[in-house]
């Protein structure tokens, strides 16, 4: 919360919902990235490392009572494009956007995407629609490869990018207060050292068995160090692209 004289401001672009109460889980994106899904007629291409907890968003999209219960719906991805303009042309949506969350593991291409937004135009009920795409920073790198320049930019006619990101400062903060995290008092700047703000690793800090913050901290350094190992010769673990 941003405070202006005697005026509180909401930071959309900080915070993020709670989907699941126990074990209290948050989501992977913003308050702002979450309104950036609820605008339909578009694509977004959400992309982030696995230590942005980029895999809860299915969990996220099905949990969260706010989207369950507001303007999202879920639909299941289909890879053709010609079915989906039947798929869309069937249903007959209110004020509702419907999500169709692309298999992670889908090899989707730039020509792809073009078909995807081609379709979405081409029907009357396409702007109640957002096709979503996910890419880890592997798969990333293999479609900006294809990218024409045009479309690096944040705001182009395609696409929107959405940015799976290490939580910032005010609600790392609230969230050590929530849990909570009594050790961590007085070591917030350390924490946030020591973890990036990345959610995975806030996470395994919450959840090491050790109850002194020496003694916890040791063990989170330990496993990232761990990770930094492995990551070299595997996939990136925190390395964020985009």
């Amino acid at each position: 919360v941003q405070t202006t004289g005697t005026t509180s401001l909401f930071d959309e672009s900080a915070y993020h919902t709670q989907y699941q109460k126990e074990p209290p889980r948050f989501a992977p994106l913003t308050y702002a990235q979450e309104a950036t899904l609820k605008r339909g007629g578009r694509i977004a291409v959400l992309c982030g490392a696995r230590a942005a907890n980029l895999a809860e968003v299915d969990a996220f999209l099905d949990n969260d009572e706010q989207i369950a219960n507001g303007c999202l719906r879920r639909l299941p991805f289909c890879n053709d494009a010609t079915q989906l303009v039947r798929t869309i042309n069937r249903l007959r949506p209110d004020n509702d956007t419907y999500i169709c969350l692309a298999d992670e593991n889908e090899p989707w291409t730039f020509s792809w995407l073009e078909k995807v937004a081609s379709a979405l135009r081409s029907v009357q009920r396409g702007s109640k629609f957002r096709v979503v795409f996910r890419a880890d920073p592997e798969q990333l790198w293999r479609f900006v490869a294809d990218l024409p320049d045009d479309y690096l930019d944040t705001y182009n006619d395609l696409f929107d990018w959405v940015p799976a990101q290490p939580w910032k400062d005010t609600f790392a903060r609230r969230w050590c207060s929530d849990v909570p995290l009594p050790e961590v008092a007085g070591k917030i700047d350390e924490l946030m050292q020591l973890t990036g703000g990345w959610p995975l690793l806030l996470d395994r800090y919450l959840n090491v068995g050790a109850t002194n913050w020496n003694d916890k901290a040791v063990a989170l350094g330990d496993y990232i160090n761990e990770q930094c190992d492995v990551s070299a010769q595997t996939r990136p673990f925190w390395t964020f692209a985009g």
